[in-house]
């Protein structure tokens, strides 16, 4: 069997379990904080005074702007959920890129609902995590 760096002497297919665990729950959080990022998005934009914007801060914005790229940026984040269970390299960096992008966003957003997205930015920094330290080990469908 063939054996990657990393492994200490193990096969792929030993090591392989806990990694598609991560992995799966990696595109679970991906779906669950791109639905969330949705709803918040969507909340924005039909109530745009359920957010307090608070006064003076650097990164200010419109609350419907950032409904907007909440909402878009959610349906993006669910459809890298869904992708990253093909495996594939392509997938892998998607989803790496989608959560650094949600990341910057919640950290952007702190001032709006901080609890809330100091929650999604450390979900966020999660799926970074198993993506990055496990995500090879998930062989694409063949």
């Amino acid at each position: 069997m063939e054996q990657y760096a990393g492994s200490y002497g193990r096969t792929e297919s030993e090591v392989g379990g806990g990694a598609r665990g991560l992995i799966y729950f990696a595109s679970s959080v991906l779906v669950i904080v791109g639905v969330f990022h949705t709803l918040a998005g969507l909340t924005a934009l039909l109530d745009d005074s359920f957010y307090r914007v608070p006064p003076g801060y650097a990164l200010e914005t419109s609350v419907t702007t950032w409904g907007w790229v909440h909402m878009i940026g959610g349906l993006v984040f669910v459809a890298a959920g869904f992708y990253l269970l093909s495996g594939n390299l392509l997938a892998r960096i998607i989803a790496v890129f989608a959560a650094m992008v949600s990341a910057v966003g919640s950290f952007w957003s702190i001032p709006y609902y901080p609890v809330w997205n100091i929650l999604i930015l450390a979900l966020d920094v999660g799926v970074i995590w198993a993506v990055v330290a496990h995500g090879h080990q998930l062989k694409p469908a063949e």
